[in-house]
């Protein structure tokens, strides 16, 4: 399996790329009222690359340990399992621009993923060291509230999706995705969105055909 840096193309990042500075923004919005300093910037900056990505590269992979956020400068990606029993893809997740991801897990206890990160379509992805990231922690009351709360979305996100799964029906899940992310699930593949979903592409389709159907009637 090939290493993390080696299957993108890398560029070092200063503080004055317009990637990275939508990247400050995006932090600067979360953490208001704190105030973000230069040099913290600079700090992150000095372990932050600009990756590009083909549709279908992956970010991460399963069994690799995840030492990287992910901001999406543009694209889109998903994260997925294998399943242990059918082999099959189970998908988790998707982000497209102006939102960060990293498997939260691996990147905090330092073990092995066991998530796949998968670039949709042509992502530009700005990857933050988790080496700059702890130095900023260091320095910054605003990089720590970044982090803290970071970790409450990725635990409010987690336990929703569960909640999804266990209160309502497929149909109730495919309606509540297009009504909150409609323009985001058009750009998925059906096979992608169905194991989203728990469901077989076929079921997916039968789903679609309902809605289409109750919406003409």
């Amino acid at each position: 399996m090939e290493a993390f840096v080696a299957r993108s193309r890398n560029r070092k990042m200063k503080t004055t790329d317009s990637a990275f500075q939508k990247f400050a923004c995006f932090v600067t919005r979360i953490v208001e009222p704190l105030e973000l300093d230069r040099s913290i910037l600079e700090i992150v900056a000095h372990g932050t690359v600009s990756q590009n990505f083909k549709k279908g590269d992956y970010i991460s992979e399963a069994d690799q340990t995840v030492k990287h956020l992910f901001f999406i400068n543009s694209g889109l990606l998903r994260y997925y399992y294998l399943d242990e029993r059918s082999g099959g893809e189970r998908t988790g997740q998707f982000f497209d621009e102006d939102s960060i991801y990293t498997d939260m897990t691996s990147f905090v206890t330092q073990l092995p993923s066991r998530q796949f990160i998968q670039a949709l379509e042509p992502s530009e992805i700005v990857s933050i060291s988790r080496k700059a990231i702890y130095e900023a922690y260091a320095s910054s009351h605003a990089i720590e509230r970044f982090g803290r709360l970071m970790l409450e979305q990725a635990l409010i996100g987690s336990q929703r999706r569960t909640s999804s799964f266990m209160n309502e029906s497929v149909e109730e899940r495919y309606r509540n995705l297009m009504d909150q992310r409609k323009n985001l699930a058009r750009r998925v593949p059906q096979y992608i969105l169905a194991s989203y979903l728990g469901v077989t592409p076929e079921a997916l389709s039968r789903i679609r055909r309902k809605s289409i159907s109750r919406q003409i009637s």
